[in-house]
């Protein structure tokens, strides 16, 4: 009998499809919330959840994502870029600009130890699946980086065209906020952010050093900052080195700025934030990170579920301002079904 050798390609089939975003059905979801005026934690039941979640029928179907996601690689950033959009993944040509800015071939980690990493990062770096990038994380695959911006993009145009100013003037801001943001910049935070590659790319969509004139057709967001914050040490580090090689500009207009701290708790110095991107899987809604979102419709997307399961991709929205959680101050929409590596504690 003849035994045939799996190819490079099935392999990357195999653990691409491990990932594949699933379709959710509606009203079965265990989305873990904090109760109103409690800092414990209530896991919502399927019996009451319709009076959280609704389901998206105006975002991307999930079933068309499935199809198109997993498919877009390319042999260059801008093939696998293009390949996204033809996808209908990518959009906005506010997202496809900043994805051709960033090269992600510069967030990854190549291992030369062993041969599966160097077949698998070194020769395809714009392959559309996750990436481990070491310290039990890894990189999401581009579609999901894609997906994520396209959700928080309608956000940012609005900050960033409303009478109210992007500042939030006269809204309550944390109690430990500095507000150093001048007035009418965006506050964008990247819980997470690994090897730096998704703060980047939401850097060059908001990068101070480009005025409105100089963004050509395209409708311009106001400028702003990126908060990329990651738990571990060695991260923190990498990505800081990723962003030095091509994107330095970033650091030295502080439209980037790459902190130590624990994501569970977020950056209370600079909230409240007009957008907050999760990029590990928490196994319940942070309420820190709730409470730290503008308060006249700051969003955060965010995958929610039990460590090594399947968990859903949420969309939560700040919808008023109180002092304590109350339940009626978030509108939680239900984005599709996805797998992450947990959201890391810390005893920071």
């Amino acid at each position: 009998m003849r035994v045939f050798p799996i190819s490079k390609q099935f392999r990357v089939f195999a653990f691409a499809f491990a990932f594949l975003p699933l379709p959710i059905a509606p009203f079965s979801y265990n989305i873990p919330v904090p109760p109103a005026c409690n800092n414990s934690k209530l896991f919502l039941s399927s019996n009451n959840i319709r009076n959280i979640v609704r389901v998206s029928n105006t975002s991307a179907s999930p079933f068309k994502m499935s199809l198109g996601a997993w498919r877009c690689h390319g042999a260059t950033n801008r093939e696998m870029v293009e390949k996204l959009a033809e996808a209908r993944i990518i959009k906005s040509p506010q997202v496809k600009e900043a994805f051709l800015k960033v090269d992600r071939s510069n967030f990854l980690v190549v291992d030369t130890s062993t041969t599966s990493r160097r077949d698998t990062v070194a020769e395809a770096p714009y392959m559309d699946a996750p990436q481990p990038i070491g310290c039990g994380q890894t990189i999401s695959a581009p579609h999901m980086h894609a997906y994520a911006l396209e959700e928080i993009l309608p956000t940012l145009i609005k900050f960033s065209t409303s009478d109210d100013s992007a500042a939030g003037e006269g809204t309550r801001t944390s109690p430990t906020s500095t507000n150093n943001n001048k007035e009418g910049e965006l506050r964008i935070l990247d819980v997470g952010c690994g090897s730096g590659y998704l703060t980047t790319v939401l850097g060059r969509m908001v990068d101070r050093s480009i005025t409105n004139k100089g963004r050509g057709p395209i409708p311009p967001l106001h400028p702003g900052s990126v908060y990329g914050i990651e738990v571990v040490d060695a991260l923190v580090t990498l990505s800081r080195n990723n962003i030095l090689k091509e994107n330095k500009d970033l650091f030295d207009s502080d439209t980037v700025t790459v902190i130590k701290a624990d994501g569970w708790k977020g950056l209370p110095k600079y909230a409240p934030y007009h957008a907050i991107h999760v990029g590990a899987a928490a196994e319940t809604c942070p309420m820190d990170l709730m409470m730290q979102l503008h308060p006249n419709g700051g969003i955060m997307v965010i995958p929610v579920g039990p460590n090594g399961g399947m968990q859903d991709l949420y969309r939560i929205e700040r919808i008023r301002d109180n002092e304590v959680y109350e339940e009626t101050d978030f509108d939680v929409l239900a984005l599709l079904g996805v797998r992450y590596v947990p959201l890391v504690h810390s005893d920071l």
